[in-house]
């Protein structure tokens, strides 16, 4: 996925705003400022470019995003059929009930006991 924003200074910028040097960084860029008429680290528009640069810093997609969201949601486990010493996991491996595990150790689902 290409990249909306570039690191200009402390800030995150639009990068078709920005001439762009042979180090694949910005040059010179145009600010916020014309939108929002306010200095830059307070605007409600450049706490957007923020957020997406950040985002877009960690190089995950949307959807996996939505997967590590999902896998750190506890589920509860339910008894196992063959062992009444375990539970088992949503993704089908048997833990001992005992064990102090937060998340599964095969499949990293977070646990609820």
């Amino acid at each position: 996925m290409e990249r909306l924003t570039i690191k200009y200074g402390e800030l995150f910028v639009p990068k078709k705003t920005c001439t762009i040097d042979r180090f694949g960084e910005a040059d010179d860029c145009d600010s916020c400022d014309s939108v929002c008429e306010s200095d830059c680290e307070n605007c409600a528009v450049q706490e957007c470019f923020t957020r997406l640069g950040e985002y877009e810093d960690t190089g995950l997609t949307p959807e996996q995003i939505r997967v590590l969201k999902e896998r750190d949601m506890a589920k509860r486990c339910r008894q196992s059929i063959f062992d009444y010493d375990s539970i088992t996991c949503v993704c089908g491996s048997d833990i001992d009930k005992d064990a102090e595990f937060m998340f599964c150790p095969w499949c990293g689902q977070k646990l609820k006991k």
